[in-house]
């Protein structure tokens, strides 16, 4: 019952701080449907509550992505198996990227380097078999997918989108405008006569 007390202060905690980051013990605990000695009694303090927050989500991002490395699939199908099992935790990896202290912990920055360089070697991956232009740079490519995962959970968790469907958007729109630059580009951005600008 404690875990469970404890687990759902710090789902609460993620879905309230992605929204404000300078939510309040109050506002959190009201989110979580507990009181403040409750709250006090796991979480002493906020920062108490943010590291424990910080080191939960990147667990539970390894855990979400640890099987998926040495997956026998392309580069693009990969992405989409990344992207199904990212999404439903879309609160915790926007919440890590606008935190300024997410790293500075020695056990949360080990593994913030781990799930850094698990997404780069996919996008040099997504590169190698022509998915990805080798114009883009991998840290805005992966900027690009935190950003568009967190678009995704949130639009699904108010109702805009289907769960099932989120994770191809977010596919659909990184490979489909980050991908290799086409010959007919110029064509593209060229009205046809007649077609008014």
């Amino acid at each position: 019952m404690a875990k469970d007390t404890r687990s759902t202060i710090l789902t609460a905690a993620a879905a309230v701080l992605v929204k404000n980051p300078g939510a309040t013990l109050a506002e959190i605990g009201s989110e979580a449907g507990v009181g403040r000695t409750t709250l006090h009694r796991y979480f002493p303090k906020r920062d108490d509550l943010l590291r424990a927050l910080i080191l939960a989500s990147l667990r539970d991002i390894d855990d979400a992505t640890a099987d998926l490395a040495d997956a026998d699939q392309d580069a693009a199908a990969r992405l989409l198996t990344v992207l199904e099992v990212l999404v439903p935790l879309g609160d915790r990896c926007h919440f890590l990227w606008l935190s300024p202290r997410a790293y500075e912990h020695e056990e949360a920055a080990a593994h913030y380097q781990r799930q850094l360089q698990q997404m780069e070697a996919l996008a040099d991956d997504l590169k190698r078999e022509g998915w990805l232009g080798d114009d883009v740079p991998t840290r805005w490519f992966v900027a690009a997918m935190d950003s568009l995962i967190y678009t995704a959970w949130y639009d699904v968790e108010n109702g805009y989108l289907a769960k099932r469907e989120a994770p191809r958007l977010v596919h659909r729109t990184l490979l489909g405008q980050l991908g290799p630059k086409r010959a007919d580009a110029r064509t593209l951005a060229t009205p046809s006569p007649g077609v008014p600008r």
